[in-house]
């Protein structure tokens, strides 16, 4: 049996858009990933009539009641909480060589409205451009980590050059 390669970005883009609303997987047997609203897998496990949801929900519930009968075909895609974005916000504000900078950083991340002030502060700064290479980079080597834990092998097209 064929090894699965799975693209980077789409690891990548799951984890970055994912919500309470909806789950990401991996399907083993073909590397991609599918994104599966939880409305789409409460009417497949009810066993809901495809009829009673909208034309543009049929393809997902569908998915999800192959989800739901193949869950070995499948393995659930880390969550942006599993990224701990704030541990890497404090980890950019460590990597600042400027001490001034840095510490004016790490007083804007203390405590309620951390995310808020530290925008607000980066942009102040003109440092933005710096702060979203850095996530990038570190949301890159957390979905390359996840492949490498999951044994899944995966083909590196993440530097499309998309700006972000």
């Amino acid at each position: 049996m064929m090894k699965i390669k799975v693209k980077l970005s789409e690891i990548i883009e799951a984890i970055e858009f994912d919500s309470e609303m909806s789950s990401s997987y991996l399907n083993l047997n073909n590397g991609e990933v599918v994104t599966i609203m939880e409305e789409s897998f409460r009417a497949a496990e009810d066993e809901e009539p495809l009829e009673k949801f909208p034309q543009w929900q049929h393809e997902d519930i569908e998915m999800a009641k192959k989800l739901l009968n193949e869950r070995d075909s499948f393995l659930p895609l880390p969550s942006k909480y599993d990224f701990h974005e704030y541990h890497v916000i404090e980890e950019f504000c460590f990597s600042i060589e400027d001490r001034l900078i840095s510490n004016s950083l790490l007083s804007a991340i203390k405590g309620r409205g951390a995310f808020r002030r530290f925008k607000d502060k980066i942009l102040q700064l003109g440092i933005e451009k710096k702060w979203y290479r850095f996530r990038e980079e570190k949301l890159k080597q957390f979905a390359i980590d996840w492949c490498s834990m999951n044994d899944i092998d995966y083909l590196d097209d993440s530097h499309k050059g998309d700006g972000v």
